[in-house]
């Protein structure tokens, strides 16, 4: 065999190698990491809106629950009590008569 008179390193196996930075000029990777900031940011925003929508819509149930149970409050007070709304007691019932035949 012949010798080259040194040793040469071992190999890594497959898939061990670090990860190689992009070279400067690649541009497309500043590109990509800004769209996903910028990315980001509109989705906090979005998310603030949502959440002070949500915060407005459950005020304003909160405020109709309020008004309904005065509303609800006032027309119990001003009910006419029970007795006089009862209904009329029912005529009474005459016995039918049974057609039986007895001829």
């Amino acid at each position: 065999m012949g010798s080259s008179g040194g040793r040469r390193p071992p190999m890594a196996p497959w898939g061990t190698f670090p990860p190689q930075p992009p070279p400067p000029g690649d541009a497309t990777v500043g590109r990509g990491s800004a769209r996903k900031a910028k990315r980001m940011i509109k989705n906090r925003e979005s998310a603030a809106r949502s959440r002070a929508r949500k915060q407005a819509y459950t005020t304003q149930l909160e405020d109709e629950i309020k008004r309904l149970k005065e509303r609800n409050l006032e027309l119990k007070e001003n009910l006419i009590p029970d007795e006089d709304l009862a209904p009329p007691p029912p005529p009474e019932k005459k016995p039918q008569r049974s057609s039986s035949v007895g001829f």
